[in-house]
């Protein structure tokens, strides 16, 4: 058995082309079939999707400055560059351009996608072709007329969509301000928006909605031109709402938890809850599929636990969550990418950074 789970890892032994090398490179997320990796190359401040690591040992770069999202049942992708919309095969090749527009997201029944186009949001059905648009205008005063769309996430039952409203920008103030947002809700049946109760005046980023679709989160900062430093969090109806010094956070998938870092620790507290329920050492975690586990990211090893797993950062669970997919330094400053079998304690490397 061994033998045959190492010779299914090192069959996505890659080796990347230079011009993948430019600087250190991390997993990202693994397909729904756990049939590839998307290859991120990050600098200091910016992480970009450069290319799809598959089973068979090969490494497919993407077009520059473009970002790739698998269906949910991982057989197709939607591609985005620039403002060009494509559906492709999962390794991002065989494109074929369906819409204009930008924050283009699968829905859960993956028939459907969602995208920005100026001032609406468009829900695409993607084999059918055909579309329904939905112009933003909750209550449209002068003022929130001229708001843009930045993005959109569905949420689990795929009835609504959580929407980042931001604007106008102000180009004037000194020193620069972000601009005021907030996080919509539309019901994509009926049309109807909906601005979510909150505490949020600048920088509304990265909605997530819990895995019951009960609670919203997302990031939040104090108009400063500054890092978003807060995460809020609120009852997607009624009034309850809490906020949490921090930029790090994720739901559990198939519980009702959020974690969240706060230097040094990674904490945990239940949805619609105010108080923390446990704490880990560590300043970056992920969640095991089923939601069970969580791995910590603390001097510059993985943890479960108490328990150190292996020297690297940025793990990545595979979804049987038996591999941990995560980066290692290998080259001077430049970062490589393995897997650990959890279960025969290996390392497999998939990528060779120099």
């Amino acid at each position: 058995m061994r033998a045959t789970l190492a010779a299914t890892l090192s069959a996505f032994l890659v080796a990347l082309p230079a011009s993948a090398r430019v600087s250190p490179h991390v997993p990202g997320e693994w397909s729904p079939d756990g049939a590839r990796l998307l290859v991120r190359s990050c600098s200091s401040t910016y992480c970009a999707d450069v290319g799809v690591a598959t089973r068979d040992g090969r490494f497919v770069a993407l077009p520059p400055n473009a970002t790739l999202e698998w269906s949910p049942d991982g057989r197709r992708a939607v591609l985005e560059r620039g403002e060009a919309i494509y559906v492709a095969s999962p390794n991002g090749t065989q494109r074929r351009r369906i819409a204009t527009g930008f924050a283009a997201s699968w829905a859960p029944d993956g028939r459907r996608i969602a995208y920005v186009d100026g001032s609406m949001l468009v829900v695409l059905a993607v084999d059918a072709g055909t579309a329904r648009a939905y112009p933003y205008a909750p209550t449209c005063t002068s003022e929130r007329c001229a708001l843009q769309l930045l993005d959109a996430v569905w949420s689990p039952d795929g009835r609504r969509l959580a929407v980042e409203v931001t604007g106008p920008w102000n180009d004037i103030a000194q020193p620069p301000r972000n601009p005021p947002s907030d996080i919509s809700i539309l019901d994509v049946a009926t049309g109807v928006w909906r601005v979510l109760e909150s505490q949020t005046t600048c920088g509304a980023s990265d909605a997530s909605w819990s895995p019951d679709g009960l609670y919203i989160a997302w990031r939040s900062n104090d108009c400063e031109d500054t890092p978003p430093a807060t995460v809020e969090i609120a009852a997607v109806e009624g009034s309850w709402f809490t906020s949490i010094r921090t930029a790090r956070f994720g739901w559990a998938p198939r519980g009702h938890r959020l974690a969240y870092v706060t230097a040094p620790w990674v904490r945990t507290r239940p949805a619609g809850g105010n108080r923390p329920n446990g704490r880990w050492y560590g300043v970056d975690f992920a969640w095991s599929p089923d939601g069970k586990k969580l791995a910590t990211v603390h001097r510059g090893a993985i943890w479960l636990g108490k328990k150190r797993i292996v020297v690297g950062t940025h793990p990545r669970w595979f979804p049987g969550g038996r591999w941990l997919a995560f980066a290692r330094r290998t080259c001077g400053e430049s970062a490589g990418i393995w897997v650990r079998d959890l279960r025969a304690r290996r390392d497999v490397r998939l990528t060779r950074p120099c």
